[in-house]
């Protein structure tokens, strides 16, 4: 009953053969129950994470653009992030092999404020060329900064909800690889 993604194939083999069977005659077949909601509930889910997701990059992507005018610069800012979650995946499939699609979509809101690492060094480096000096200034602010917040995020894998657990990992995880990627890379 509550295993949503072994269900998911369960009810795909269903709605299959339901739509077989109502194209060859008059009968209609449609499939009720608990599965079958909670399976529709989270492809839902998966759907709306991915368009708000979307239209949230290109807004924030548009007015980085217009903030800095440079489109280097908008790279820059958006690969530690994007860095940040290849990391987490990365030690999420080591760890545990597997993780919830939709505890990535929650937690990638976590992406939003890794961009504010990337945007704070970009900004600092604007004011100062010296690589050695951006991270003598930076290291500290960015790294306590950064650790309230996994802190925060880390206290999700204390629940008793496995999806909030999975996303406070992915959290936790996405932020210490865009810190370290902005403190090693970006200067």
């Amino acid at each position: 009953m509550g295993n949503t993604g072994s269900n998911d194939h369960m009810v795909r083999f269903m709605e299959c053969k339901a739509e077989e069977i109502s194209s060859e005659g008059k009968t209609e077949i449609i499939c009720i129950g608990g599965p079958v909601i909670a399976v529709h509930n989270a492809r839902q889910i998966e759907r709306d994470t991915a368009v708000t997701m979307s239209f949230a990059m290109i807004l924030i992507l548009l007015l980085i653009l217009l903030s800095f005018r440079k489109k280097r610069t908008l790279l820059l800012i958006a690969v530690p992030p994007f860095f940040g979650a290849l990391f987490a995946l990365a030690f999420i499939f080591i760890i545990k092999g597997s993780i919830s699609a939709i505890a990535i979509g929650a937690g990638a809101v976590v992406l939003g404020v890794a961009l504010s690492y990337s945007i704070h060094v970009i900004a600092h480096s604007n004011h100062t060329n010296d690589p050695r000096k951006i991270i003598e200034e930076l290291a500290y602010p960015l790294t306590v900064g950064s650790i309230t917040t996994i802190g925060a995020f880390a206290a999700l894998m204390f629940t008793n909800s496995p999806l909030l657990k999975d996303m406070g990992l992915f959290a936790v995880l996405a932020l210490i690889g865009t810190c370290l990627f902005c403190l090693i890379y970006l200067p």
